[in-house]
């Protein structure tokens, strides 16, 4: 999913670029940015909880010197 946002900014400097040579104004994207900061904290909460998940057994029932908390 962050990936995509990587690939938002650069498609948004493509068409800035291309705006430039056709001589005309150049779009903000404004919006958009403020649209990826509010995901901002949703993404990272999504990778923490995807973690755990992922190693939720071992929290449960693995040898606790092994945890990296």
């Amino acid at each position: 999913m962050y990936e995509e946002f990587g690939e938002i900014d650069k498609l948004t400097i493509v068409i800035n670029k291309r705006e430039v040579l056709l001589g005309i104004n150049k779009t903000s994207f404004a919006m958009l940015k403020e649209i990826q900061d509010d995901l901002k904290p949703l993404y990272d909460l999504w990778q923490v909880s995807s973690k755990f998940n992922t190693t939720m057994p071992l929290w449960l029932e693995g040898n606790f010197n092994d945890l990296d908390g």
